[in-house]
């Protein structure tokens, strides 16, 4: 009897039509980071991931540094372009310079404006949340999440 009682609103909720849940997966360590970048990946071919950039910090792994260039190929390779806001930071040189090569259109905000040590991007129905320092992730699953989330950067980016 119990089971039924808390199964009950989910029952409801199917029958009233209700779409879809917001999914939230938590990523942890290196190779945590490597599937929360690539969940969603193939749905996004050939369109636009955009997001919050976070600056690299002296704490970041080497390894998952390494990585990004992988993962840039990955994109590009894919026709995914990216639009983004970063900040103004030396650690970024580096990616700056090859922007126009992997089809990133970035604006740069002044550190003092924008520190971030965590980045966001929305890449289709996903809205996947990185704190890189310390190898967590939190990625949402869900399409009206996504869209809002969308709405917020694409106001941001109309002010940079």
């Amino acid at each position: 009897f119990e089971f039924a009682k808390k199964a009950l609103p989910e029952l409801l909720a199917l029958q009233k039509g209700e779409k879809k849940k917001i999914r939230a997966l938590y990523f942890e360590g290196i190779q945590g980071i490597r599937q929360i970048l690539h969940y969603g990946l193939k749905e996004i071919k050939g369109k636009e991931v955009v997001g919050f950039a976070a600056y690299n910090t002296e704490q970041i792994s080497p390894e998952l540094l390494g990585y990004f260039e992988e993962y840039n190929a990955k994109l590009k390779n894919w026709g995914i372009s990216i639009r983004a806001i970063a900040p103004d930071h030396p650690s970024l040189k580096k990616y700056r310079e090859r922007d126009e090569e992997f089809r990133r259109d970035i604006k740069v905000v002044s550190f003092d404006k924008y520190s971030s040590e965590t980045s966001m991007e929305i890449a289709g129905s996903i809205v996947r949340i990185m704190d890189l320092k310390n190898l967590q992730g939190i990625a949402i699953d869900n399409s009206v999440v996504a869209k809002t989330m969308r709405e917020i950067f694409e106001m941001v980016w109309q002010k940079c």
